[in-house]
């Protein structure tokens, strides 16, 4: 992973919720149960307020108060047609007067979306009717429309999400779509134009010109498309990474095999565009998967190689191009296999293709982005391919270590 690319740390030691926080409205917020804690700060239910959730901060970055101030001027909505987003509706102050957090709508029961992955392709039926009303592709396809809407809805308002991944993105039983920390999205000023940039991000979801580092090139919203295209990517493809392979070299020294940022940056996708020396996964679904349309949307995204990246920039698809499609696909009339009946697939295929995604016959021939693994060394679940639905973490990069599990 490029230094400069950094990912969210840990939380500082605990410190006590203090007595009350003053809001912008001159009110006073008592803190009750938490809810969340991470990196950045804890979650917080409000006494008489039900509601409502608070952010308080661990350690508040010195442009916080004007950032949340324009992320407020945004007026960004707190829920529209298939998402609900985590919206800062007023700065909260501590008792010295220092902005430490604001208050957010209070958000039902949802889960991170690389768990709602495992439900959807890891997990037996019964597991996943758990928790979503339906399951099977046209769900998938469901989720991945309203994800594209949602971002659609942000851009238009002027929101630069930045950091796009499984992970900080959540799931409704009904498919509803959630956002939880704008607060680190990249943000501009919509009176003084001044910019708050996003300076996080993970490395296998950024976009190819910023695995150079984030302090090199600006977040924008083509960069979230691309983040957005390989979440979609996941949604409709058996939870496979875009950018995940095989490669037809056996002799090939694991520290040779390309890492996720180096195959997004050199454009390594087999998916789209035949790639000398790499194939697709043994048992992943090909393109001709999605409708024609669609597999020209995941063309335009990924079919780049280092040379021609420049000039494919401005060719990516936009999140209303992919909500648009992705509507459609989730409400055309799908064929159901008649060997298994969990099996669905657009009217455009003659045969089942889920059939076809047969696990490979010799797993070391399943190469991928690294060496396969059958567990995962992060949190010593089942892997799904290059990519652990568990913990929602890939495999690391052959020269690196991974402390051993709990």
């Amino acid at each position: 992973m490029n230094p400069s690319i950094s990912l969210s740390a840990p939380p500082p030691p605990e410190r006590p919720a203090p007595a009350f926080v003053a809001g912008q409205d001159g009110r006073r917020y008592r803190p009750a149960e938490r809810i969340g804690r991470g990196g950045e700060g804890s979650v917080y239910l409000v006494q008489e307020h039900p509601e409502l959730a608070l952010k308080l901060y661990h350690q508040p970055a010195p442009r916080i108060e004007a950032k949340l101030s324009a992320l407020i001027g945004m007026q960004l909505p707190c829920r529209a047609e298939g998402f609900l987003a985590a919206v800062p509706q007023q700065i909260v102050y501590d008792a010295d007067g220092r902005a430490c957090g604001f208050l957010m709508p209070r958000i039902g029961a949802c889960r991170p979306l690389y768990q709602v992955q495992r439900m959807l392709y890891g997990e037996a039926a019964a597991s996943r009717t758990s928790f979503l009303r339906s399951s099977g592709w046209r769900t998938a396809a469901a989720i991945a429309a309203n994800l594209c809407s949602a971002v659609d809805c942000f851009h238009r308002r002027g929101l630069v999400l930045g950091d796009l991944n499984n992970c900080n993105i959540s799931v409704q039983a009904d498919n509803t779509v959630v956002f939880f920390d704008l607060d680190s999205a990249d943000v501009t000023d919509p009176q003084t134009g001044a910019r708050f940039p996003c300076t996080v991000g993970f490395p296998d979801f950024l976009a190819p010109e910023l695995q150079g580092g984030l302090d090199a090139v600006s977040m924008s919203r083509s960069t979230d498309c691309f983040s957005l295209a390989v979440l979609v990517f996941m949604l409709l493809f058996k939870n496979y990474h875009p950018f995940h392979f095989r490669t037809l070299r056996r002799d090939l020294p694991s520290d040779d095999i390309p890492s996720p940022d180096r195959a997004i940056a050199e454009g390594i996708c087999p998916f789209v565009r035949q790639v000398p020396g790499y194939a697709l996964p043994q048992d992943a679904p090909a393109l001709e998967l999605v409708p024609a349309g669609i597999q020209q949307l995941f063309r335009r995204a990924f079919g780049y190689t280092a040379e021609t990246l420049p000039d494919s920039i401005p060719l990516r698809p936009s999140a209303g191009e992919w909500a648009r499609a992705l509507r459609e696909l989730a409400g055309s009339d799908l064929r159901v296999c008649p060997r298994d009946r969990e099996h669905v697939y657009p009217p455009h295929l003659s045969a089942c293709p889920w059939c076809a995604c047969t696990p490979p016959s010799d797993p070391a021939a399943q190469v991928g982005l690294q060496p396969a693994a059958s567990v995962c060394p992060h949190c010593g679940q089942p892997m799904l391919g290059m990519f652990c639905t568990h913990c929602g973490r890939f495999l690391p990069r052959p020269s690196e270590t991974v402390p051993a599990h709990p």
